[in-house]
């Protein structure tokens, strides 16, 4: 077995028999002992194929925190199921697929946008080498996805391009990044991942500057 990277107990890919079809895009599925829920911002149970939180519980877990109560307040709930923080889809054959962290969710009019989802995509584009989508602010839809990337050879790239790629590839509409910023890099943390909250910072100020320009209120 192997932990995924919410933490719980997964049996690892390659021991699986079901059809690579199956398994595509997963993590594997969660081994005997060990249960797993996918719920809602209200802590209900989502069906099989929807998007919701992680949640945990199994002998091969942690049971909490060391002097820490307040973090083992926000991590288990009162009957012992721990809240990964990450989002996941559970299939229909109990295939868990990783789909983000909960609070890098981008909210859009009330619905909840995948980042990751988004960058799985436009990974797949010719051109593209990286990409970070990180949320916007939006006066009236609260905020709006914005893709930055970096280009092949420093390809150009348009928002109409990415877009028209991004359906071809079978993506809602409503999913779709509403702003492309091309990078010769993309910042990162001291660990060597992706800073999202710098590029956050980044095109909030870019945005604000833009409002302001406009003579916006």
């Amino acid at each position: 077995m192997q932990d995924s990277p919410t933490g719980i107990a997964i049996r690892r890919q390659a021991e699986s028999t079901e059809p690579a079809e199956i398994r595509q895009g997963s993590v594997g599925r969660v081994i005997a002992g060990h249960r797993l829920r996918i719920v809602d911002d209200a802590g209900n149970d989502v069906p099989a194929g929807e998007v919701g939180e992680i949640l945990g519980f199994g002998p091969g877990m942690a049971f909490g925190y060391v002097d820490n109560p307040s973090e083992m307040a926000r991590a288990w709930d009162t009957e012992g199921w721990w809240h990964s923080g990450d989002l996941g889809v559970l299939d229909a054959t109990g295939h868990l697929r990783v789909v983000g962290r909960k609070k890098e969710m981008i909210l859009r009019g009330g619905v909840n946008i995948s980042p990751l989802e988004i960058e799985e995509l436009l990974g797949e584009h010719p051109d593209i080498v990286e990409s970070a989508v990180v949320p916007m602010p939006h006066p009236d839809l609260l905020e709006q996805a914005c893709a930055f990337v970096v280009t092949r050879d420093g390809c150009p790239i348009t928002l109409a391009e990415a877009v028209a790629f991004l359906l071809d590839k079978g993506m809602a509409k409503h999913k779709l990044p509403e702003r492309i910023e091309v990078r010769d890099t993309i910042p990162r943390t001291g660990a060597q991942k992706i800073d999202k909250l710098a590029l956050k910072a980044e095109i909030t100020a870019i945005v604000e500057q833009e409002r302001r320009t406009a003579g916006s209120p």
